[in-house]
Protein backbone atom coordinates (compact mmCIF):
# COMPACT_ATOMS: atom_id res chain seq x y z
CA UNK A 1 0.00 0.00 0.00
CA UNK A 2 1.33 3.61 -0.52
CA UNK A 3 2.53 5.72 1.90
CA UNK A 4 1.12 8.69 0.21
CA UNK A 5 -1.45 10.54 1.58
CA UNK A 6 -4.50 10.75 -0.46
CA UNK A 7 -4.76 13.87 -3.04
CA UNK A 8 -7.40 13.53 -5.32
CA UNK A 9 -6.88 15.35 -8.35
CA UNK A 10 -9.10 15.79 -11.14
CA UNK A 11 -8.20 15.64 -15.01
CA UNK A 12 -10.33 15.69 -18.30
CA UNK A 13 -13.80 15.68 -18.39
CA UNK A 14 -16.14 14.75 -21.10
CA UNK A 15 -19.91 14.73 -21.46
CA UNK A 16 -21.79 14.08 -24.80
CA UNK A 17 -23.58 11.11 -26.55
CA UNK A 18 -22.38 8.42 -29.18
CA UNK A 19 -24.74 6.92 -31.43
CA UNK A 20 -25.86 3.55 -32.11
CA UNK A 21 -22.86 1.38 -33.35
CA UNK A 22 -19.79 3.20 -32.03
CA UNK A 23 -17.02 1.36 -31.47
CA UNK A 24 -14.47 2.96 -29.60
CA UNK A 25 -10.78 2.23 -30.36
CA UNK A 26 -8.33 0.11 -27.82
CA UNK A 27 -6.84 2.14 -25.16
CA UNK A 28 -5.25 2.85 -22.15
CA UNK A 29 -5.58 5.21 -19.33
CA UNK A 30 -2.91 7.33 -17.49
CA UNK A 31 -5.01 8.03 -14.76
CA UNK A 32 -8.60 6.73 -13.75
CA UNK A 33 -11.99 7.33 -15.18
CA UNK A 34 -15.55 7.36 -13.89
CA UNK A 35 -17.50 7.15 -16.26
CA UNK A 36 -21.60 7.12 -15.75
CA UNK A 37 -24.11 6.14 -18.52
CA UNK A 38 -27.20 8.57 -17.99
CA UNK A 39 -29.16 6.80 -20.75
CA UNK A 40 -28.81 4.02 -23.34
CA UNK A 41 -27.09 1.14 -23.69
CA UNK A 42 -23.96 0.61 -23.93
CA UNK A 43 -20.75 -2.33 -22.98
CA UNK A 44 -17.47 -1.62 -21.32
CA UNK A 45 -14.71 -4.24 -21.97
CA UNK A 46 -11.97 -4.23 -20.03
CA UNK A 47 -9.21 -7.13 -20.32
CA UNK A 48 -11.39 -10.06 -20.26
CA UNK A 49 -14.57 -8.56 -18.63
CA UNK A 50 -17.31 -7.44 -20.64
CA UNK A 51 -19.36 -4.92 -18.16
CA UNK A 52 -23.29 -4.65 -19.36
CA UNK A 53 -24.26 -0.68 -19.23
CA UNK A 54 -27.77 0.91 -18.49
CA UNK A 55 -28.70 3.94 -17.47
CA UNK A 56 -27.88 4.56 -13.85
CA UNK A 57 -24.31 2.68 -14.51
CA UNK A 58 -21.16 3.48 -13.01
CA UNK A 59 -17.77 2.13 -14.38
CA UNK A 60 -14.23 3.32 -12.39
CA UNK A 61 -11.82 2.28 -14.84
CA UNK A 62 -8.21 2.13 -13.97
CA UNK A 63 -4.62 3.33 -15.55
CA UNK A 64 -2.81 0.53 -17.98
CA UNK A 65 -5.93 -1.53 -18.39
CA UNK A 66 -7.08 -2.29 -21.98
CA UNK A 67 -10.28 -1.15 -22.46
CA UNK A 68 -13.03 -0.13 -25.00
CA UNK A 69 -17.09 0.65 -24.91
CA UNK A 70 -19.29 -0.68 -27.68
CA UNK A 71 -22.79 1.32 -27.87
CA UNK A 72 -25.49 -0.81 -28.32
CA UNK A 73 -27.98 2.01 -28.29
CA UNK A 74 -27.52 5.93 -28.68
CA UNK A 75 -25.64 6.54 -25.34
CA UNK A 76 -25.31 9.90 -22.93
CA UNK A 77 -21.87 9.26 -21.21
CA UNK A 78 -20.31 11.63 -18.51
CA UNK A 79 -16.66 10.53 -18.11
CA UNK A 80 -14.68 12.51 -15.10
CA UNK A 81 -10.50 11.13 -15.41
CA UNK A 82 -8.55 11.55 -11.28
CA UNK A 83 -6.02 10.34 -9.62
CA UNK A 84 -5.82 9.21 -6.12
CA UNK A 85 -1.94 10.52 -4.52
CA UNK A 86 -1.79 13.62 -7.41
CA UNK A 87 1.04 11.09 -8.74
CA UNK A 88 -0.16 11.37 -12.32
CA UNK A 89 2.34 13.15 -14.50
CA UNK A 90 0.04 13.77 -17.13
CA UNK A 91 -2.21 16.43 -14.69
CA UNK A 92 0.71 19.09 -14.33
CA UNK A 93 3.42 18.09 -16.78
CA UNK A 94 2.83 20.65 -20.06
CA UNK A 95 3.75 18.21 -22.70
CA UNK A 96 1.83 15.07 -21.08
CA UNK A 97 -1.49 16.72 -20.13
CA UNK A 98 -3.27 16.23 -23.06
CA UNK A 99 -2.06 12.86 -23.11
CA UNK A 100 -5.23 11.05 -20.14
CA UNK A 101 -5.14 7.93 -22.52
CA UNK A 102 -3.65 6.22 -25.43
CA UNK A 103 -5.14 4.50 -28.20
CA UNK A 104 -3.04 1.26 -28.17
CA UNK A 105 -3.02 0.54 -31.56
CA UNK A 106 0.27 0.04 -33.65
CA UNK A 107 -0.22 3.62 -35.51
CA UNK A 108 -0.16 4.99 -31.75
CA UNK A 109 2.08 2.38 -29.75
CA UNK A 110 3.75 4.64 -27.06
CA UNK A 111 2.19 4.27 -23.89
CA UNK A 112 4.41 4.71 -21.30
CA UNK A 113 3.51 3.02 -17.68
CA UNK A 114 5.58 5.46 -15.85
CA UNK A 115 4.08 7.71 -16.52
CA UNK A 116 0.29 6.68 -14.93
CA UNK A 117 -1.35 7.37 -11.41
CA UNK A 118 -0.67 4.53 -8.58
CA UNK A 119 -3.58 2.01 -7.69
CA UNK A 120 -4.70 2.60 -3.62
CA UNK A 121 -5.11 -0.13 -1.73
CA UNK A 122 -8.66 0.07 -0.77
CA UNK A 123 -10.32 -2.95 1.69
CA UNK A 124 -12.84 -4.56 -0.35
CA UNK A 125 -12.69 -2.57 -3.52
CA UNK A 126 -10.83 -4.35 -6.59
CA UNK A 127 -11.44 -2.17 -10.30
CA UNK A 128 -12.70 -1.79 -12.73
CA UNK A 129 -14.98 -1.10 -9.69
CA UNK A 130 -18.74 -1.54 -11.83
CA UNK A 131 -21.88 -0.77 -10.20
CA UNK A 132 -24.93 -1.35 -12.58
CA UNK A 133 -26.85 0.92 -10.66
CA UNK A 134 -25.76 3.60 -8.05
CA UNK A 135 -28.20 5.76 -5.86
CA UNK A 136 -29.39 8.66 -6.76
CA UNK A 137 -27.33 11.01 -5.26
CA UNK A 138 -24.47 10.11 -7.04
CA UNK A 139 -26.34 11.65 -10.05
CA UNK A 140 -26.92 14.43 -8.61
CA UNK A 141 -23.35 14.99 -7.36
CA UNK A 142 -21.76 14.12 -10.94
CA UNK A 143 -24.27 16.83 -12.62
CA UNK A 144 -22.89 19.14 -9.94
CA UNK A 145 -19.24 18.62 -10.29
CA UNK A 146 -20.25 19.28 -14.25
CA UNK A 147 -21.66 22.13 -13.51
CA UNK A 148 -19.36 24.16 -11.20
CA UNK A 149 -15.59 22.19 -13.32
CA UNK A 150 -13.86 25.43 -14.28
CA UNK A 151 -15.59 28.10 -12.69
CA UNK A 152 -15.87 26.91 -8.68
CA UNK A 153 -12.63 24.38 -7.83
CA UNK A 154 -13.49 24.07 -4.58
CA UNK A 155 -17.38 23.06 -5.44
CA UNK A 156 -16.72 20.67 -8.11
CA UNK A 157 -14.17 18.97 -6.18
CA UNK A 158 -16.28 18.73 -3.37
CA UNK A 159 -18.85 17.13 -5.74
CA UNK A 160 -16.73 15.16 -6.89
CA UNK A 161 -15.74 13.68 -3.63
CA UNK A 162 -18.95 12.70 -2.48
CA UNK A 163 -19.86 11.05 -6.03
CA UNK A 164 -17.01 8.86 -6.07
CA UNK A 165 -17.56 8.03 -2.48
CA UNK A 166 -20.83 7.27 -3.14
CA UNK A 167 -20.29 4.77 -6.61
CA UNK A 168 -17.49 3.16 -4.31
CA UNK A 169 -20.11 2.45 -2.04
CA UNK A 170 -22.83 0.87 -4.10
CA UNK A 171 -21.10 -2.86 -4.06
CA UNK A 172 -21.78 -4.29 -7.29
CA UNK A 173 -23.91 -7.47 -7.34
CA UNK A 174 -22.52 -10.95 -7.63
CA UNK A 175 -23.92 -13.43 -9.83
CA UNK A 176 -25.75 -15.15 -7.44
CA UNK A 177 -27.17 -12.15 -5.59
CA UNK A 178 -28.92 -10.82 -9.77
CA UNK A 179 -30.06 -14.55 -9.48
CA UNK A 180 -31.73 -13.85 -6.15
CA UNK A 181 -33.01 -10.37 -7.11
CA UNK A 182 -34.66 -11.94 -10.23
CA UNK A 183 -36.35 -14.83 -8.47
CA UNK A 184 -37.32 -12.51 -6.05
CA UNK A 185 -38.63 -10.31 -8.67
CA UNK A 186 -40.41 -13.21 -10.66
CA UNK A 187 -42.48 -14.02 -7.55
CA UNK A 188 -43.44 -10.87 -6.90
CA UNK A 189 -45.10 -10.55 -10.92
CA UNK A 190 -46.72 -13.48 -10.20
CA UNK A 191 -47.98 -13.13 -6.75
CA UNK A 192 -48.54 -9.18 -6.29
CA UNK A 193 -52.75 -9.79 -6.91
CA UNK A 194 -52.56 -11.51 -3.48
CA UNK A 195 -53.25 -9.76 -0.47
CA UNK A 196 -51.03 -12.04 1.90
CA UNK A 197 -47.81 -11.25 -0.25
CA UNK A 198 -45.25 -9.22 1.91
CA UNK A 199 -41.05 -7.91 1.27
CA UNK A 200 -41.29 -10.99 4.37
CA UNK A 201 -42.91 -13.24 2.35
CA UNK A 202 -40.65 -12.75 -0.97
CA UNK A 203 -37.94 -12.88 1.31
CA UNK A 204 -38.30 -15.84 3.05
CA UNK A 205 -38.93 -17.85 -0.40
CA UNK A 206 -35.88 -16.44 -1.89
CA UNK A 207 -34.15 -17.84 1.51
CA UNK A 208 -32.74 -14.68 2.59
CA UNK A 209 -33.56 -11.29 5.19
CA UNK A 210 -35.84 -8.91 4.30
CA UNK A 211 -33.07 -6.19 4.76
CA UNK A 212 -30.61 -7.77 2.12
CA UNK A 213 -33.03 -8.08 -0.28
CA UNK A 214 -34.86 -4.23 0.48
CA UNK A 215 -31.13 -3.51 -0.26
CA UNK A 216 -31.14 -5.23 -3.21
CA UNK A 217 -34.50 -3.78 -5.10
CA UNK A 218 -33.22 -0.27 -3.83
CA UNK A 219 -29.78 -0.10 -5.39
CA UNK A 220 -31.49 -1.57 -9.10
CA UNK A 221 -34.74 -0.42 -9.12
CA UNK A 222 -34.54 2.67 -6.95
CA UNK A 223 -37.72 1.39 -4.47
CA UNK A 224 -37.97 -0.87 -1.59
CA UNK A 225 -39.81 -4.57 -2.12
CA UNK A 226 -42.87 -2.96 -0.59
CA UNK A 227 -42.85 0.24 -3.06
CA UNK A 228 -42.32 -2.48 -5.96
CA UNK A 229 -44.66 -4.81 -4.80
CA UNK A 230 -47.33 -1.39 -4.42
CA UNK A 231 -46.03 -0.18 -7.74
CA UNK A 232 -47.12 -3.59 -9.51
CA UNK A 233 -50.58 -3.84 -7.73
CA UNK A 234 -51.43 -0.20 -9.15
CA UNK A 235 -50.42 -0.81 -13.08
CA UNK A 236 -52.66 -3.46 -12.68
CA UNK A 237 -55.76 -1.60 -10.94
CA UNK A 238 -55.04 1.14 -13.68
CA UNK A 239 -55.48 -1.72 -16.38
CA UNK A 240 -58.67 -2.90 -14.53
CA UNK A 241 -60.11 0.22 -13.69
CA UNK A 242 -59.91 1.51 -18.19
CA UNK A 243 -61.13 -1.71 -19.52
CA UNK A 244 -63.45 -3.10 -17.03
CA UNK A 245 -66.78 -2.21 -15.21
CA UNK A 246 -65.88 -3.75 -11.62
CA UNK A 247 -66.58 -1.36 -8.83
CA UNK A 248 -63.45 0.76 -7.08
CA UNK A 249 -64.03 -1.81 -4.22
CA UNK A 250 -63.50 -5.09 -6.48
CA UNK A 251 -60.75 -3.66 -8.10
CA UNK A 252 -58.81 -2.98 -5.19
CA UNK A 253 -59.64 -6.33 -3.85
CA UNK A 254 -58.07 -8.09 -7.27
CA UNK A 255 -54.60 -6.11 -7.06
CA UNK A 256 -54.45 -7.09 -3.37
CA UNK A 257 -55.79 -4.01 -1.23
CA UNK A 258 -57.82 -5.34 1.38
CA UNK A 259 -58.90 -1.35 2.63
CA UNK A 260 -60.30 0.21 -0.74
CA UNK A 261 -60.12 3.86 1.54
CA UNK A 262 -56.67 3.35 1.44
CA UNK A 263 -55.86 2.05 -2.21
CA UNK A 264 -58.02 4.99 -2.96
CA UNK A 265 -56.17 7.14 -1.26
CA UNK A 266 -52.63 5.48 -2.47
CA UNK A 267 -53.73 5.76 -5.90
CA UNK A 268 -54.51 9.41 -5.74
CA UNK A 269 -51.05 9.91 -4.29
CA UNK A 270 -49.53 7.90 -7.00
CA UNK A 271 -51.27 8.35 -9.85
CA UNK A 272 -52.43 11.65 -9.61
CA UNK A 273 -55.85 11.16 -9.90
CA UNK A 274 -58.49 9.23 -8.00
CA UNK A 275 -59.59 5.83 -9.35
CA UNK A 276 -63.26 6.89 -10.15
CA UNK A 277 -61.87 9.89 -11.83
CA UNK A 278 -59.50 7.58 -13.96
CA UNK A 279 -62.49 5.08 -14.52
CA UNK A 280 -64.75 8.28 -16.04
CA UNK A 281 -62.05 9.52 -17.84
CA UNK A 282 -61.51 5.87 -19.25
CA UNK A 283 -64.78 5.11 -20.30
Amino acid sequence: MSTSKFHITTGAVWHGVWNAGKIEPNRRLYDFELVWFSSGKARVIVGNEVYECLPGSVIIIPPEAVHCTVADSAVERWCIHFDWYGDCRCHDDPQEKESYFVYDTPANDRFVPTLAAAIPDLPGVTFPHFCRSVPGEVYKYIRDFFSLHGRDVLGANGSFLLALSGALNSHPHSSQAVSVLLKAKSCIDRKFSSSTLTASAVAESCGITVNYLNRLFKETFGVTTTGFIISRRLEYAETLLADSGLSIKMAAEMCGFNDHNYFIRLFKAKKGITPGTLRREKA
